[in-house]
């Protein structure tokens, strides 16, 4: 009987270790859970974040456009004033 009850207090003694193990893991898993929580909001919000600067980016670029468009337009007009005073001074030419 003697060796029962040590087998029994051994029984014992590994169920409080697997019952501490447990609630160990348990607080574990819940701080993990909460981190995990934690990280998927912050990611969340680099996600928009990182929409946001990539939108921003694309209305920099059309804007760059337009502003180029504009200088290329005014860069033509200047070409065709240029081009209609060569051709009057190549007019003038040809009339003397």
């Amino acid at each position: 009987m003697d060796v029962l009850g040590l087998k029994i207090a051994e029984v014992g003694a590994g169920i409080n270790q697997l019952l501490s193990k447990i609630t160990l893991l348990q607080t574990e898993n819940r701080d993990l859970r909460t981190k995990l929580e934690a990280l998927e909001n912050q990611n969340h919000l680099n996600l928009s974040k990182m929409k946001e600067m990539e939108e921003e980016i694309e209305l920099l670029i059309i804007a760059k456009r337009i502003n180029n468009d504009q200088e290329t337009t005014e860069i033509k007009e200047k070409i065709d004033e240029l081009v209609r005073e060569i051709d009057q001074c190549i007019s003038l030419l040809s009339e003397t």
